[in-house]
């Protein structure tokens, strides 16, 4: 993605709940696979994101069998954050709240002659994406951080569900032939971006409550076996 954009992401998961997430979005894409008008096919991604001095981001595809780690051509992005909301969502009904960032940021694609030093630290990816209508892309993510490939795949694991609005062409094409305020067909994304993160929250509502009623089941016929 290239140009403004918005991302809402559930931090610091567990990766049951990675997998429950993940288990209903295959499902959803299962279901309605015969419209590719909605939905994409799945795209499974293994990357190496390396960071430097200057905010750019360096991306090269996982390859434990190659040396450093990791092969192909570099790509450069820069982002450049323009409004970052850190939250708690959840924490009704007795499930637990998780942390959320909401996050508003211009992305552009740069060269090689625009990277200055490497930062010291890496991180592994290893994430399964879906994308909805060519507007909203779910990314659920493995991530693993270190100064070096061998060192961050050593690393424990943390998870994110992020949701990201990735339909600036066809806005700006839209934004051509609308007669509406830019201002409004921006609120219309944005009023489309929160139903999608509703939507989000709700499949990881309904995932903790599977898994405390999983907990509570197996407490039930423990103390009875006992």
């Amino acid at each position: 993605m290239t140009g403004p954009g918005f991302t809402y992401c559930l931090q610091k998961l567990g990766s049951a709940k990675v997998r429950g997430c993940a288990g209903s979005l295959h499902r959803t894409h299962r279901d309605l696979r015969p419209n590719a008008q909605i939905w994409s096919s799945v795209e499974k991604t293994k990357t190496v994101d390396r960071f430097y001095d200057n905010g750019v981001r360096g991306t090269r595809m996982l390859d434990t069998a190659a040396p450093s780690g990791s092969s192909g051509s570099e790509s450069y992005m820069s982002k450049e954050r323009k409004c970052v909301l850190d939250c708690q969502l959840g924490g009704t009904g007795g499930t637990p709240s998780v942390p959320a960032r909401f996050s508003v940021q211009l992305e552009h694609v740069v060269s090689e002659d625009d990277v200055q030093r490497f930062l010291g630290y890496l991180r592994v990816k290893q994430r399964t994406s879906f994308l909805y209508k060519g507007e909203f892309r779910y990314d659920l993510t493995q991530v693993q951080q270190g100064g070096s490939v061998v060192e961050a795949l050593k690393a424990p694991p943390s998870f994110e569900i992020e949701l990201e609005w990735c339909g600036q062409s066809a806005f700006a094409a839209a934004a051509g032939a609308s007669a509406a305020a830019p201002g409004e067909l921006q609120a219309a994304v944005a009023s489309r971006f929160l139903l999608k993160v509703k939507d989000l929250v709700a499949m990881h509502h309904r995932g903790q409550e599977k898994h405390m009623q999983a907990q509570a089941d197996k407490a039930v016929a423990s103390a009875g076996g006992s």
